[in-house]
């Protein structure tokens, strides 16, 4: 237990048996058969996948509760091509969960990260890596299990966005998300509006939310690109609609240079931030938030 977390965890060192663990011999990860000394990100082994070894650090948990929120990661080595950490839910939800990646170190080893929700009905967790049959290196596993989805700090900043995305929702986005990945653009089909909620110290704001952009760049970034329309009488930093999006996408602070210098000079410009976000608890960095055309923008600059 680390806090209010089950944490299972592995580097690959421990040996009890069939399965690798750490130190507290609470984690049982299958893969005993493919540790190498070859590459290690901690200490002396890691895992090796390749044509004979498909799958690596497997991890099942059964009967997990509805809404509990996982956070999921591990280091592959650079160089290789690219694999993925999996969940793989069982029960009246089934889908698969795969990792994005993030977080270079010293450019030898990447990490893979992944969050969910255990939705309705689910029955069992499975965790695993794939790299489809390539060789490639893998180290320093940590799943942690919270019973629920963190509650903000009071004296977190009014300027963070928080986003709860419900699992219902996130199977829809993900289904929307690999449909646009087939093609070049994102279309209108894949543009469909969820549910979803803004955390803040003092209330939970109800949102629609939809994936934003033409090009599938916005999916390809590290950073989904989002639309956000705010439900009934709330806002959001004055705001109503809004975007966010990796700031790469606004060629990073030139387009804020643009619309302070606008502001400057009078012109009519929309509200641009550069605003850390989190999603269901894990913190995604710093976004781009751009203002959408709305009436509250005439109101704003006093242009009505």
């Amino acid at each position: 237990m680390e806090g209010e977390a089950i944490i299972y965890k592995t580097s690959a060192e421990i040996v009890e048996g069939d399965f690798l663990t750490d130190s507290t011999h609470f984690s049982e990860f299958e893969g005993v058969s493919f540790r190498t000394d070859k590459y290690a990100r901690t200490g002396k082994y890691s895992i090796q996948l390749d044509s004979t070894h498909l799958y690596g650090f497997g991890l099942e948990i059964e009967n997990p509760k509805e809404g509990e929120l996982i956070f999921a990661s591990v280091w592959q080595r650079m160089g290789a091509v690219d694999g993925t950490l999996v969940c793989s839910m069982e029960g009246e939800n089934t889908r698969s969960v795969r990792t994005w990646k993030n977080n270079p170190d010293k450019k030898e080893w990447f990490k893979h990260s992944l969050n969910l929700i255990v939705g309705k009905g689910v029955t069992k967790l499975s965790f695993y890596v794939f790299a489809g049959g390539h060789e490639a290196y893998f180290d320093d596993i940590k799943i942690q299990r919270f019973p629920k989805i963190p509650e903000l700090d009071q004296s977190q900043k009014q300027n963070e966005l928080n986003l709860y995305i419900p699992d219902s929702s996130n199977l829809k986005l993900e289904g929307y998300i690999n449909h646009a990945l087939t093609g070049s653009i994102i279309t209108k089909q894949d543009k469909k509006y969820v549910p979803a909620f803004i955390i803040t110290p003092y209330d939970s704001i109800p949102i629609q939310m939809r994936l934003k952009g033409d090009w599938t760049d916005h999916l390809t970034s590290g950073k989904i690109s989002y639309r956000i329309k705010v439900k009934g009488n709330h806002s959001f930093m004055g705001l109503k609609t809004f975007s966010i999006q990796h700031p790469s996408t606004r060629n990073y602070m030139h387009e804020w240079f643009m619309h302070k210098l606008c502001d400057k000079e009078g012109l009519l410009s929309t509200k641009y931030e550069m605003i850390p976000v989190k999603i269901n608890g894990v913190n995604k960095g710093v976004y781009a938030l751009e203002e959408h055309f709305d009436k509250q923008l005439l109101e704003s600059r006093n242009r009505r």
